[in-house]
């Protein structure tokens, strides 16, 4: 605009007037077009769902989850009693085994997931067991002929099943036979060398996904 001059009439007599101008700029708005920003908004990941705790040998526990839109990490937190909760890591993908636990102790899990947007709620809390070893049992000696021995012992409950060992004379141990029955309670070692002396032992064990665990 090309005027720059105003002539301000009607004025009260014997009054001072003070002035202060200021420039502008309009624009035309095309059609569809909006005077405003658009603001995006930033939403988290929804929180797990689907979360399952299973007991992984003595001293771990396998986790595993549903995969949450737009997650790019899952935090994983565990608590051991009344305890306070505490961070164990971090995974990409939906599934985490935690190692380093102590044994024969219930521990309590949760996750939430994680993006650029931020963090989602937690998810349900579930908890496993780590593993236990078996009870020591007595191995005795029932019959001895001259080319076999017979052995038994006690049953072990929650046992999965018992490794046998022999040494002959002063030499070292040696695996003998893995029995996978927990009701097996006896064992025949035949075609033996006779005037030898044999010795024997026996563990029980409990078999969980990983590892054993062995009295």
């Amino acid at each position: 605009n090309s005027t720059t001059s105003y002539s301000d009439t009607g004025l009260s007599a014997n009054t001072s007037y003070q002035y202060r101008i200021k420039a502008f700029k309009s624009y035309t708005l095309k059609d569809g077009e909006s005077a405003y920003d658009t603001l995006s908004q930033t939403t988290p990941p929804a929180a797990p769902t689907g979360v399952s705790a299973t007991t992984y040998g003595l001293n771990s526990i396998y986790l595993s989850w549903n995969n949450a839109s737009g997650a790019t990490r899952y935090y994983i937190d565990k608590k051991v009693g009344s305890g306070n909760w505490t961070a164990v890591t971090y995974s990409t993908i939906n599934n985490y085994r935690v190692t380093s636990l102590t044994a024969d102790t219930s521990h309590q899990f949760r996750i939430r997931s994680y993006s650029s947007n931020g963090f989602s709620p937690y998810s349900s809390v579930v908890s496993a067991s780590t593993g236990l070893n078996p009870n020591a049992t007595t191995l005795t000696i029932t019959s001895v002929e001259s080319t076999s021995v017979v052995m038994g012992w006690i049953k072990v409950e929650g046992a999965s099943g018992y490794y046998l060992e022999r040494k002959v004379g002063s030499g070292s141990w040696a695996a003998l036979s893995t029995i996978s029955s927990a009701d097996t309670v006896t064992y025949t070692n035949s075609s033996l060398t006779p005037n030898t002396s044999y010795s024997y032992r026996v563990r029980a064990f409990k078999t969980y996904s990983g590892t054993d665990g062995v009295s």
